[in-house]
């Protein structure tokens, strides 16, 4: 039995400051850009934590991530 257990929580506001594509709409030749931010987009993290074993569970408010992107995530995580 682990004599110590730790949970961490974080939250990061990943909003762009630029226009950005959106995804989930019929685009328009050269795409559809946002013009007005309604709300922040957040990447949102909840870590777990014993003696033995870490678990983190992330999400982010997109309806999509491309792999790269996933992949430089993951490799981030497991250096830290």
């Amino acid at each position: 039995m682990p004599e110590s257990f730790c949970v961490g929580y974080a939250r990061v506001d990943i909003t762009p400051s630029e226009p950005m594509k959106m995804s989930g709409y019929a685009q328009p030749p050269g795409g559809r850009y946002h013009k007005v931010v309604l709300d922040p987009i957040y990447l949102t993290c909840l870590a777990f934590s014993d003696e033995a074993t870490t678990v983190l569970i992330c999400t982010v408010d997109l309806v999509g991530m491309e792999d790269a992107v996933a992949e430089e995530m993951k490799q981030v995580v497991t250096e830290a």
